[in-house]
């Protein structure tokens, strides 16, 4: 059994989130967690939130394409 095919991941570094800006990766969480919600509420896709701690955009991409 794998939860695989309903499941999503709301991933963020924090630099670029809508209406805040460059918070940072820690700050994000609650803004991922939402956004997570809305998939759930709207769209019965289960969310998890990933808060990736680097400005680094290689270091970013290869963290996710490890997942």
């Amino acid at each position: 059994y794998t939860a695989k095919g309903n499941l999503i991941a709301v991933i963020s570094n924090g630099t670029a989130v809508l209406g805040l800006g460059d918070i940072g990766a820690a700050a994000s969480k609650p803004v991922m967690e939402g956004k997570a919600v809305l998939f759930k509420k709207f769209a019965d896709i289960d969310g998890l939130d990933l808060e990736v701690d680097t400005n680094d955009t290689d270091r970013f991409v290869d963290t996710v394409a490890l997942l």
